[in-house]
């Protein structure tokens, strides 16, 4: 796209992008997902047409202003309610409290991530001591995993992947902090059978649906614990689901909807944001294998602009489609050579202008990953051959220009010259 088209495509798409920004400052965080989630094709369409970084930028920085603001909130109220709750212990429940304390059996396993990781995957928030939230209303944190394993009634739903998880990641700590007066209009009960079998412990509302604080254990043997509103898991919590994939985040009935960390069994993480039970916007993701990728996802696949980064330092930046490299983007590979173009299906197509680390470059057309079509290839001692291409070799009518300024025209059948012409290569071509 030239800078003439992509000029105009801006003034008019950028402007109606600058006014979707302008309206989400007034908006509060679970308004603002919602804001975004309704305008995403279009950040995504300024991205993948325009090849402007702009929209993505400027989303990226809203959602992590949000993130910290939000997070430095939460933690500041934390500290200031486990000091006071704390301090207003009597004696017997203080030394209960630290006894409780003392049987857990839950450690962190160290995920060497960026402090936003950490802080969905039980770094940040547990490491607050003192804290009131052990002490709610349905004291089962501190025993969670002996409630789990030992208890009789949930014999049959003991599943090895999900102890192994609970083994390496923190008790489950609430964001929030319940007032006495929210505790007393729920209600609090001992674990009850649910009609499909899973087993619900925690509070009720008042007209007997689950609300608030609570967990739940599945006959498979999966378990969440967290937020609840009428029935639903609601605002933040953690599920562990029966092959030992663990998402931890925000929920809207009963969908992961918000800021999450999705780990799965095998060691890959996602941490960004989802929408509707799927990735949607800007997020992270790594494999075991080292290879990460950042970027915009769309209903749970890679589309818009993103950057990809290969275990032997090979990088990718530019657009994605149905989880795809597709459209217009820049790679550089471990030994330095350099790529940019047009992509389609994860393969070279279109024009692009490849250069390698000795001096080598081929700038022209590409198919199916290999030069077809016309180019022009340099050669580091200064040779140029221009002309046509087949599969990767000089096929067709071509000239090639000596480091003496001298001319060979001619023809070449998949890399061997095998016909010279004493006609100017511009008539050649044409006929």
């Amino acid at each position: 796209m030239g800078n003439k088209c992509c000029s105009e495509y801006l003034d008019s798409e950028e402007t109606e992008n600058r006014t979707i920004m302008k309206e989400s400052e007034k908006l509060s965080p679970d308004e603002l997902i919602d804001h975004y989630a309704k305008h995403l094709p279009l950040v995504v369409k300024i991205q993948s047409k325009a090849r402007s970084y702009i929209a993505q930028r400027k989303f990226r920085s809203k959602l992590m202003e949000y993130v910290q603001d939000r997070d430095r909130s939460n933690s500041e109220i934390q500290q200031n309610v486990s000091r006071n709750n704390t301090d207003s212990m009597n004696e017997d429940k203080r030394q209960e409290y630290y006894t409780n304390a003392n049987h857990i059996n839950l450690h962190h396993q160290e995920m060497g991530q960026a402090e936003e990781e950490k802080m969905y995957a039980g770094g940040k928030f547990q490491n607050s001591s003192n804290d009131m939230d052990q002490m709610n209303p349905v004291r089962f944190t501190s025993q969670y995993l002996n409630f789990y394993k030992e208890s009789s009634t949930l014999s049959h739903m003991n599943n090895p992947k999900v102890i192994e998880v609970l083994n390496n990641v923190d008790n489950y700590r609430y964001l929030d902090s319940q007032t006495s007066s929210e505790r007393e209009e729920l209600i609090s009960r001992e674990p009850l059978e649910m009609p499909d079998g899973s087993i619900y412990e925690g509070q009720w509302s008042q007209d007997n649906k689950r609300h608030g604080r609570g967990k739940c254990i599945w006959k498979n043997g999966a378990v969440y614990e967290g937020n609840w509103e009428n029935n639903f898991p609601e605002g933040h919590g953690r599920i562990i689901h029966e092959d030992g994939d663990m998402y931890e985040g925000f929920w809207r009935k009963g969908k992961a909807h918000g800021e999450g960390i999705f780990i799965k069994e095998s060691g890959a993480k996602y941490f960004g944001i989802w929408i509707n039970d799927k990735q949607n916007g800007y997020g992270k993701e790594k494999w075991t294998d080292g290879t990460k990728f950042e970027g915009l996802y769309v209903n749970g696949k890679k589309e818009g602009y993103g950057k990809l980064q290969w275990p032997d330092g090979s990088i990718y930046e530019g657009d994605f489609k149905n989880n795809i490299i597709d459209g217009y983007g820049k790679q550089k590979t471990a030994n330095n050579s350099v790529y940019q173009g047009e992509w389609k299906d994860g393969k070279r197509e279109g024009k692009g202008i490849f250069k390698w680390a000795d001096g080598r470059q081929y700038e022209g057309e590409y198919k199916n990953d290999k030069k077809n079509g016309k180019g022009i290839f340099t050669y580091p001692n200064g040779e140029r051959y221009e002309g046509e291409w087949f599969n990767g070799k000089q096929n067709g009518a071509g000239k090639l220009v000596k480091s003496d300024g001298t001319e060979q025209v001619g023809r070449w059948n998949m890399g061997n010259f095998i016909q010279q012409i004493h006609v100017e290569y511009s008539n050649l071509v044409e006929h």
